[in-house]
């Protein structure tokens, strides 16, 4: 009997089928407030993450040289040996395709990716931080009082435009030089027909110059030692204003570093080129390219993807500094190959304006969260249930009393649920009846 007890103990697929289905009411209850709850979830995780951002596209590719730096264009050997310039023909895939190869490429989205491009678009077009924004105390001291960032910088913009002023009197320093070079020969010239008409062959010579021989000469010979003191006088300006400029450059860049040190100090600093450096990714491959094939083609295009997180406004001024650096930055860096002059890149894209890139972002995770939060309820509860059940010793039906413990049952109350259902199964059957005997 005891044998008979264990096996009962057992439960079959279509029992537990039978079991969860007389569940079915409190299955459903679980399902609908586990998902309810998983969305809710979700929504309170999403309802303030806002992506902003866009891509860009820029094509890049060598620059060819002009004909001065092919050695005026003269072709020399013929095709089959090398330009005269230092091109060699068909030498690499540059001449064949025009464009850079993957290590190349590799190596510029290194450089674009590195900290020292983060910091590059954090800088003004003077190279130096905005005042106002990373302001603290630096570690040195003015007179027995902290430094202020914001007053490095002061310095350094003041010696940066004293830079300019002295650059801007160069320039005119050698603009007059020229001038005066363009005198000097011109007088010479007129100096060398005055000597010719006075009877003398070849240049001016003076050593064999008579002063007071010939007045025309005489005169020639006065404007043109004019111009050569003049010359003389416009180099030494000229020289002056060089060492100036150098001087003036000397100092200004060593404000500016001392700015540039103090502000990598900062707390901001470190803040905000993490920030700039996770919301910016580079590649020189589409999103939809298959590696391998990739593998065998020549590079022509750098793609830029901006993506930040609930701040549109950072984004877009992020974008804008990114549209005028990277093409900067890219043809100051990138490897020149063999026989080319230099590298060209230019922003190809004109509907990259920062956009919402996760709409309906929420939607799809309160979604997501609804079904796993209700899937795994649903599963827990069922097990709760067949536990439950299992757990209970009780013999709930006659049959295996009788089949137990070989005894007959004398009689069964019923409950009222099955009085119901007798009842209904009565009443359907006298209306069936009745129905066919009317036909």
């Amino acid at each position: 009997m005891e044998e008979n007890v264990q096996k009962e103990e057992g439960i079959s697929l279509l029992e537990l089928v039978h079991l969860l289905f007389s569940k079915i009411k409190l299955l459903i209850l679980v399902v609908l407030i586990s998902g309810i709850a998983g969305g809710m979830f979700a929504i309170w995780r999403t309802v303030d993450i806002d992506y902003y951002g866009t891509k860009v596209e820029f094509y890049v590719n060598p620059e060819k040289p002009t004909q001065s730096q092919m050695g005026g264009g003269n072709l020399g050997g013929g095709l089959g040996g090398s330009l005269n310039g230092g091109i060699t023909a068909g030498g690499s895939q540059y001449g064949v395709y025009g464009a850079y190869g993957r290590h190349v490429m590799d190596n510029m989205i290194k450089l674009l990716s590195s900290e020292s491009f983060a910091e590059r678009l954090m800088l003004l077009d003077n190279g130096l931080p905005a005042k106002g924004v990373w302001a603290t105390e630096a570690d040195d001291e003015r007179a027995g009082e902290p430094l202020l960032l914001d007053d490095k910088i002061d310095v350094a913009v003041g010696l940066l435009e004293k830079t300019k002023q002295a650059q801007s009197v160069a320039v005119s320093a050698n603009d007059s030089l020229a001038v005066a070079l363009e005198a000097e020969a011109k007088a010479l010239t007129a100096l060398n027909k005055a000597w010719k008409k006075a009877g003398y062959t070849g240049s001016f010579d003076e050593e064999e110059f008579i002063p007071e021989e010939v007045p025309a000469l005489d005169e020639a010979y006065e404007v043109y030692k004019q111009a050569v003191a003049k010359t003389e006088n416009a180099t030494a300006i000229a020289a002056e204003a060089e060492a100036a400029v150098h001087a003036a450059t000397e100092i200004s860049d060593a404000a500016k570093e001392t700015a540039l040190d103090a502000w990598r100090q900062t707390s901001k600093y470190s803040a905000n080129l993490a920030r700039i450096m996770s919301a910016t990714n580079y590649s020189y491959l589409e999103d939809s390219a298959d590696i391998e094939d990739a593998n065998n083609l020549a590079r022509s295009f750098i793609y830029v993807h901006v993506s930040v997180l609930n701040d549109q406004e950072f984004a877009s001024s992020l974008l804008q500094v990114l549209k005028r650096e990277v093409p900067r930055y890219v043809e100051e860096n990138m490897a020149i190959p063999d026989g080319y002059s230099g590298t060209n890149c230019q922003r190809i894209t004109r509907t990259d304006n920062i956009h919402l890139t996760n709409g309906g972002y929420t939607t799809s995770q309160a979604i997501k969260y609804g079904v796993l939060f209700a899937a795994a309820a649903l599963v827990v509860a069922c097990v709760i249930i067949i536990i439950v059940d299992r757990s209970d010793k009780r013999l709930r039906d006659y049959e295996i009393i009788t089949r137990n413990f070989n005894i007959p049952v004398l009689g069964v109350v019923p409950t009222i649920e099955e009085m119901e259902m007798a009842s209904a199964a009565k009443k359907n059957s006298h209306a069936k009846a009745n129905k066919e005997a009317k036909k």
